[in-house]
């Protein structure tokens, strides 16, 4: 065997073929490359050992290899019988265009551009920086649904244990743990909990002009359910005391609070509801408000089971 030495840093990629050294069980000298928060500091020497001023870098005896895709493949060569990149020429094809994908869309492109996106640009305008991190994000989180679609079994290559396995199981801990509070995107739909299913149709669709939706459960072909639709949202309607699950750990009726946006004026909109003879709240009146995105004119009224209507 020959002589290694590893580089790498923690939170890093450089976490899959420090996986593969332990796989293979070859002796080797780790070296953590220090960082500050995002930010990873090479020693002064380093720059000797990789221009590039990246990690993962490996040095077997007088060789120095970088790009992981290259430095996986170096590792899977110590020990040929492993098959680490693949038991079939195909499969070799398949774990390359894995790594490839890995290393240069969901770190580089994605992961790289969102956490130092000074990298990326020339300029230091915070708002230019942002809406790299903003792009950055859409590229995660499609390399992430392209990732989902695709695994279907343990392995992500044939049926057993190649290099692609450790990178796709161990991405970076300090990315994902951020991902997961800002991949909300908007609200598909949600459940109101009502007395009467046909007297809220008949609120919701009259005066607001939502569309009465009746499909059947997935689960039950026979069983019918009732939705409220508008725009690209829609509102579930179960029945209290007979509701689906899973529910709601504290279903109620009435306890709701709603806000709806119209293109409709809101004087128009005060006018319908008067004419409908529903109580307007807040003295009758059309009043100020705040939303997620800036001042409204608002109207408040009550549902049938008394929710909050704004």
């Amino acid at each position: 065997m020959p002589q290694i030495k590893f580089f790498f840093a923690t939170g890093a990629c450089s976490l899959c073929p420090h996986i593969l050294l332990h796989e293979v069980g070859t002796d080797f000298e780790p070296i953590m490359v220090k960082r500050n928060g995002t930010q990873v500091h090479f020693s002064e020497d380093f720059h000797r050992i990789n221009p590039k001023m990246r990690v993962p870098v490996i040095s077997m005896d007088d060789q120095v290899i970088t790009e992981l895709p290259a430095v996986a493949t170096a590792i899977s060569s110590l020990v040929p019988e492993k098959q680490l990149m693949g038991r079939t020429p195909m499969e070799t094809a398949k774990v390359y265009e894995w790594l490839n994908y890995l290393s240069g869309t969901l770190h580089a492109g994605g992961c790289g551009h969102f956490w130092r996106p000074e990298r990326w640009s020339t300029s230091t305008d915070p708002a230019n920086l942002d809406a790299i991190r903003a792009k950055a994000l859409d590229t995660i989180l499609e390399a992430y649904h392209y990732i989902e679609e695709r695994l279907s079994g343990v392995h992500a290559v044939g049926d057993s244990f190649t290099a692609v396995d450790p990178f796709l199981s161990s991405p970076p801990q300090r990315f994902t743990s951020k991902v997961a509070r800002v991949a909300v995107k908007s609200l598909d739909h949600l459940v109101l909990t009502v007395r009467s299913i046909p007297e809220t149709v008949t609120f919701y669709t009259e005066p607001l002009g939502m569309r009465h939706e009746i499909f059947t459960s997935p689960l039950n072909q026979s069983i019918q359910r009732h939705a409220l639709v508008f725009g690209t949202q829609k509102i579930n309607l179960h029945e209290f005391t007979r509701e689906f699950e899973p529910k709601a750990q504290n279903v109620q009726p009435g306890s709701a609070d709603l806000c709806f946006l119209t293109e409709t004026n809101m004087d128009q909109v005060l006018q319908a509801f008067q004419k409908a003879e529903i109580e307007v709240l807040e003295g009758s009146k059309v009043v100020n408000r705040t939303r997620a995105q800036g001042r409204i004119r608002s109207v408040y009224v009550r549902d049938p089971d008394g929710n909050l209507i704004e």
